[in-house]
């Protein structure tokens, strides 16, 4: 359980918390940007508690953003001076002509300007952002669809956000006048005609009526400026309008949106759409039946339309929706190309970010397998056991005191519960901490935004999607196809993955005993799209309802790097008990890379502290700690491999409180590894199907110990979950005495 956050231990979190009680959806800001690394930072700002809490726990040093708009009921004036801007002049020129705006909430920037904050007008107008150009040169707007960083951030040149400290704590109700100017009659340069539509098909009559400056306006865009000849430049959502054109409407007399962006959700660069074509992109997954279907609910249909017989009217409207080389391109939108500038290292050399550590699902007293944020997978042979692995990882999670959601695409409900009721979970645990999915219906952004807002609510710290194959199949998407395997990864599992849980997948692998090494059936774009740890699910011997299992995870890739590829993470063993219920025990390996017996050896860890020492020639383990990155307990676990295997030597500190100093015998370098099976002992392989003998007592994987008869009993003394109980060190030797 995450404990309350004191103002002295994270100030920022404690921010975030009192913007988020005043309604203010907030959103974390990398150090050294301006801008959300949240892809859907428009719809993942929120004011919930637990959210903001994770979020800030796993990344203090990051900065606050808040979102502006409807939701918060909020919208800021950005009153620019830095270098040549004349903010201040425009807004005192603005002042002179229709009156002094009222005192109201304020922050001082990392620039020396202004944010102005004012309530959303209860008139019921929309804000929307604009730059330097509804108020004058050096003043923007941020409203729907905006953000603004906030006390205590810091600018990318080093200085603090600061509320102005003479400003009300509050912001004002704006002036009537600042309203109209901000919500001014839309105005038509070269309107779109209200035209007779050109068929009775449901796309057709709503777009007839509809305005590309509604549709788009809506979704947050902003009208950058409209060409002498009637094409409008329009600029995405979360980007500074003066950066430049991400779209533009009407090319030529066209009518359509023709998109260059790759940045813009749903929409494909160098595409062209109708606005039925943008409305299915942008809100249904790309399914323009679906998308023709809620317009006729929402009565765009002739009178005595069957809705089943839409289907068949949307084909035409369809096919000239896809992306379109054929047409001129406009000019290349050179400044919307933001990811191709060179990324800020200064975060990273200082430590303040760290590569990710594996955070779910571990054997007693070793290192977790699964990433938080991430996308992983588990893959094996059908009926192999990869079910039992991800209800064991959603048990521990549900132990642990978090939730677990299962999108379960091959069973029922009755499957889950009864192997989760079986391992020991109650009915209790099962109703408030296990969210059961089992859709019929593919992905779509409705469906999105069910699951995001779960997530958020109900703090999911682990989503399964049992299977990927059934997924995709489900999406209409072609499994052996690169390209719909990409687009299905990034608007699926990486889209919650990047709301914080652990996103798990299962998959299968043809059942092919002559190629072990094989990822899952079809196209390798499933392996490059997994941005946390795989695991292949060897069933040394297959569970069943009589018999005991042996299960074994081995790693088929840990994109950062906390586990080599090939070696044994954990095995799993499966035992039916004679009276009802299952014992589903994780363990460390017993046979392969990491053999019985052999100590948890941290590699890279072990590569960072003999790096370190080679730089400093002499540390205590406290200063090892402050200056490795990475989680004490493994560093110090990493100096105790490195000493024994005698790489590091480690030395009584002389005088008062004693203490020990380690310093660099030989360098130890990750690559060391490749040549270790070539002298270690080679440990016997168990029999084929054969499992680890049990004693009388067997330790149950999720917290006590489970006798011959079924029963669990709690751990002895404080003992760690499954494991012998040992007396408990005064000191470790890493420990300074001023520790």
């Amino acid at each position: 359980m995450t404990m309350a956050a004191t103002t002295d231990d994270h100030p920022t979190l404690t921010a975030a918390l009192a913007y988020a009680a005043r309604g203010w959806r907030v959103i974390p800001i990398p150090p050294g940007t301006k801008h959300p690394a949240i892809p859907a930072w428009q719809t993942a700002g929120t004011t919930d508690t637990g959210r903001i809490r994770h979020w800030w726990t796993q990344a203090p040093t990051h900065g606050i953003g808040i979102v502006t708009g409807t939701d918060s009921r909020l919208f800021v004036l950005d009153i620019d001076v830095a270098g040549d801007k004349q903010g201040d002049e425009s807004l005192h020129e603005l002042e002179q002509a229709y009156g002094p705006l009222p005192p109201t909430y304020e922050v001082i920037t990392g620039t020396g300007g202004r944010h102005l904050y004012y309530r959303w007008p209860s008139s019921g107008h929309v804000i929307r952002n604009s730059a330097s150009g509804a108020l004058g040169p050096g003043i923007d707007v941020r409203g729907e669809g905006g953000q603004v960083l906030a006390p205590p951030t810091i600018h990318p040149n080093g200085r603090p956000y600061a509320h102005e400290a003479s400003s009300p704590p509050d912001p004002a109700d704006p002036p009537g006048w600042l309203v109209a100017l901000l919500t001014p009659t839309p105005a038509t340069p070269t309107p779109q005609p209200q035209i007779a539509p050109q068929s009775d098909r449901p796309g057709d009559l709503w777009a007839a009526q509809t305005a590309w400056a509604d549709l788009l306006g809506a979704d947050g865009w902003t009208l950058h400026h409209t060409d002498p000849d009637g094409e409008q430049h329009w600029t995405r959502p979360g980007k500074d309008p003066r950066e430049g054109t991400s779209a533009t409407v009407n090319y030529r007399g066209s009518g359509r949106l023709k998109v260059f962006t790759s940045s813009a959700v749903g929409l494909e660069a160098d595409g062209s759409y109708s606005k039925l074509g943008y409305l299915a992109a942008t809100q249904y997954d790309g399914d323009h039946t679906a998308a023709a279907q809620a317009l006729a609910g929402l009565g765009w249909r002739p009178p005595d339309t069957d809705l089943h017989t839409l289907a068949g009217l949307t084909a035409t409207t369809a096919a000239t929706d896809a992306p379109d080389d054929s047409q001129e391109a406009g000019p290349a939108d050179i400044t919307d190309l933001t990811d191709w500038q060179p990324v800020n290292l200064t975060p990273i050399l200082n430590g303040d970010i760290t590569a990710p550590e594996p955070e779910i699902f571990n054997a007693p007293g070793h290192p977790p397998l699964l990433y938080t944020g991430r996308v992983n997978s588990f893959f094996g042979e059908s009926g192999g056991g990869k079910t039992w692995v991800t209800l064991a990882a959603a048990a521990q999670v549900i132990r642990n005191g978090h939730t677990a959601m299962l999108i379960d695409l091959e069973d029922s409900a009755h499957g889950a519960v009864a192997r989760l009721r079986g391992i020991g979970l109650t009915d209790h645990q099962l109703t408030q901490q296990f969210l059961y999915l089992n859709p019929v219906t593919p992905w779509r952004p409705d469906a999105a935004t069910i699951i995001e807002g779960l997530i958020t609510e109900r703090d999911v710290r682990l989503v399964i999607i049992d299977s990927t194959g059934e997924a995709m199949a489900m999406g209409a998407v072609k499994g052996n196809d690169d390209d719909d395997v990409a687009r299905w990864f990034r608007w699926f599992p990486r889209r919650l993955a990047d709301l914080g849980p652990a996103v798990v997948l299962t998959d299968h692998v043809p059942k092919d005993p002559n190629a072990p090494g094989t990822y899952a059936i079809g196209s390798q774009r499933k392996r490059a799209a997994i941005n946390g740890a795989s695991y292949r699910v060897d069933a040394i011997k297959a569970p069943s309802r009589t018999t005991d299992g042996l299960l074994r995870l081995v790693v088929a890739k840990d994109r950062h790097g906390a586990r080599s590829t090939g070696t044994t993470a954990i095995e799993i063993i499966i035992a039916p008990r004679v009276h009802g219920g299952t014992d589903v025990t994780v363990t460390p390996p017993t046979s392969g890379d990491q053999a019985a017996g052999e100590p948890f050896r941290p590699t890279v860890l072990m590569e960072r502290i003999s790096d370190h020492l080679r730089e400093v020639e002499q540390a205590t383990g406290r200063e090892i700690r402050q200056s490795v990155r990475g989680k004490n307990a493994a560093i110090d676990t990493a100096i105790a491999r490195l000493v024994e295997e005698g790489y590091v030597e480690m030395a009584t500190r002389a005088g008062r409180g004693g203490g020990a100093s380690f310093s660099l015998i030989r360098a130890y370098s990750a690559l060391h590894e490749m040549t270790r099976d070539e002298v270690r002992p080679t440990s016997p392989q168990p029999r084929p199907g054969a499992v680890p003998a049990e004693a009388e007592v067997r330790p149950h994987p999720f917290g006590g110990r489970t006798s011959a008869e079924g029963r669990t009993t709690e751990p002895e003394n404080g003992s760690s979950p499954g494991r012998t109980s040992k007396p408990e060190p005064t000191r470790s030797i890493f420990d300074d005495p001023e520790n």
